[in-house]
């Protein structure tokens, strides 16, 4: 159970909200349950092997449940059980046995033969990803399946990211829509999603947030818990996003874009014009609820140099639906530089020169808490 970092007043609250749900009083079989059909339900819970998967009060699975799957491919043809019918299949025999057992299981029931193994409802391509998977554990293979430095550090990350749920309040990839956001009409008030974080983040800051969260953007409902994670479980989600974002780790950092003095006055002349101070606070600088941002000065220590080019260039193409603006386009669509700009007088009428004075702009801003 996370820390919510709840007062005094919330947990009152909560707790009385809590003791409201109260249902009706337990049945009798219920609050006082015949021994023997505790006794009944332990039997089908092991036979079941509902405890393979499920840590369960009072049963301990010994071994393993399911036969071992180390050597699957080597399943000899004859020892294929087929039941009563046999679905259509336009493969090999193995292959389309493999098939029904994940998808049909049904199919390979008959007098004398019963499976214990649960119907998953996979659809077609998982049933299949799962089955070349299967067939290619044999004993002898040609060459050990290793998994690549980066494909690790994924599959560690992911295994923290699904035991501390994540993804249920952040969106973790493009596609994996985050349970929470379903609550909001307004997206851009649910937790932020961490789909491009590798890239995002300065490793040294994500590290230590994870570990000891803070406020980013107050005005949201939603918090960061606090889930106590040791050094070694935040060391994990950090290398994993950079792997997942193809970024290297460690990161010595980036260089943040060098600005003289005529730069330097054309990147506040731009601050000034893009209104960026509407919906970002500066250095505590409040702003309009519907319209506020994070706080500018903090962002040269959370975010990366590059992550924040790109952002200003093109943040819909980053983060969809997200309310800021877009100021600069592409002529070309077909030109990844053939940025244009609204503003061709200034600093050439380059739209990467300007984004990079207001890169400046912003670490400037992180150092001394208002524009020079």
């Amino acid at each position: 159970m996370p820390d919510l970092r709840l007062s005094d007043a919330e947990v009152t609250d909560l707790a009385a909200f809590l003791s409201a749900q109260g249902g009706p009083p337990l049945d009798p079989v219920w609050s006082a349950p015949d021994p023997a059909l505790v006794a009944e339900g332990r039997k089908v819970i092991l036979e079941d092997g509902c405890a393979a998967c499920h840590l369960i009060p009072g049963v301990e699975l010994s071994g393993r449940h399911g036969p071992d799957l180390d050597d699957f491919g080597d399943l000899p043809a004859e020892r294929l059980e087929w039941g009563e019918s046999r679905p259509a299949c336009s493969f090999t025999e193995r292959e389309c046995w493999t098939l029904a057992r994940l998808q049909h299981p049904e199919a390979l029931t008959r007098p004398g033969i019963e499976l214990e193994m649960p119907a998953f409802t996979l659809s077609d391509d998982e049933a299949l990803a799962l089955s070349v998977f299967l067939l290619s554990n044999r004993e002898q293979r040609a060459l050990p399946h290793r998994l690549t430095e980066a494909a690790r550090a994924i599959a560690e990350g992911e295994r923290v990211l699904a035991r501390h749920n994540c993804g249920g309040c952040h969106e973790l990839g493009p596609g994996r829509v985050a349970q929470l956001r379903g609550f909001y009409e307004d997206p851009a008030l649910a937790p932020p999603p961490l789909t491009f974080a590798g890239r995002k983040f300065q490793y040294r800051w994500l590290f230590d947030f994870l570990q000891h969260p803070r406020q980013i953007r107050p005005w949201l409902a939603a918090r960061m818990p606090t889930f106590a994670l040791d050094p070694g479980e935040a060391e994990t989600l950090v290398r994993a996003f950079a792997a997942r974002d193809g970024q290297p780790f460690p990161f010595d950092g980036e260089p943040v874009p060098e600005a003289n003095a005529s730069e330097r006055a054309d990147a506040v002349w731009l601050l000034d014009k893009l209104q960026c101070a509407r919906c970002h606070a500066v250095g505590g600088k409040d702003v309009k609820p519907a319209e506020r941002a994070p706080d500018l000065t903090l962002a040269a220590g959370r975010l990366k140099p590059g992550w924040m080019k790109a952002w200003l260039l093109d943040p819909q193409a980053l983060q969809p639906g997200t309310r800021m603006p877009s100021y600069f386009f592409l002529s070309d669509d077909d030109d990844p530089t053939s940025w244009t700009t609204p503003y061709p007088k200034v600093l050439g009428g380059k739209a990467t020169r300007q984004v990079d004075a207001l890169v400046w702009l912003t670490t400037e801003l992180s150092r001394t808490g208002a524009p020079p």
